[in-house]
């Protein structure tokens, strides 16, 4: 496991998370598990640790989830990204980078 935190309670982010090398091809995965309560979480990332921007795959849509799952993403290593829920009403949500 890369990286996981205590559950999202409320709309709002994870704190920043750089990714290092993978030993191998495969894409990094996201697992998120809990409540929702409606919300959306989409992947960001930044340059510079103050300017965020949600991450698009190729056909340009923002990579965003609904449900629980493990999620198959191609990032680049070395990249800082971060979780955010919004538009949730009481969540509970756990979430790692493996």
């Amino acid at each position: 496991m890369i990286s996981s935190s205590t559950p999202l309670v409320a709309d709002g982010s994870t704190a920043a998370i750089t990714l290092g090398q993978r030993p191998g091809p495969e894409p990094f995965m996201v697992v998120l598990r809990g409540t929702w309560g409606g919300g959306t979480i989409t992947l960001q990332t930044t340059v510079d640790g103050t300017n965020w921007v949600t991450c698009k795959d190729d056909s340009g849509t923002a990579i965003a989830w609904t449900s629980n799952g493990g999620y198959g993403v191609n990032l680049p290593p070395g990249g800082t990204y971060r979780l955010t829920l919004s538009g949730s009403s009481s969540p509970s949500l756990n979430w790692a980078f493996v």
